[in-house]
């Protein structure tokens, strides 16, 4: 399974590209977005587009947690609440 990431450790890394390539600016070149969409992720302002990811090697993923267990019906039957 491939590391997950939490949304910190993506601005991390978001952080550390724009410092390699230079400026906020030189990044956003090379991720194809304005330097002005790399500044609004970084300081939480928009979430990071799929794009912007892809150029960190990274993709976005939805992971659901079971938080109590719930009872669920078989099709065409009603719901069983405990």
């Amino acid at each position: 399974m491939a590391d997950l990431l939490t949304l910190a450790e993506v601005y991390r890394r978001l952080d550390g590209a724009c410092r390699a390539a230079g400026s906020q600016s030189a990044f956003a070149a090379q991720a194809g977005v304005t330097p002005q969409f790399v500044s609004a992720v970084l300081r939480g302002h928009k979430a990071p587009s799929s794009g912007l990811l892809a150029t960190l090697g990274l993709r976005q993923v939805t992971r659901f947690v079971v938080t109590k267990d719930v009872v669920y019906a078989q099709e065409g039957e009603a719901l069983a609440r405990p």
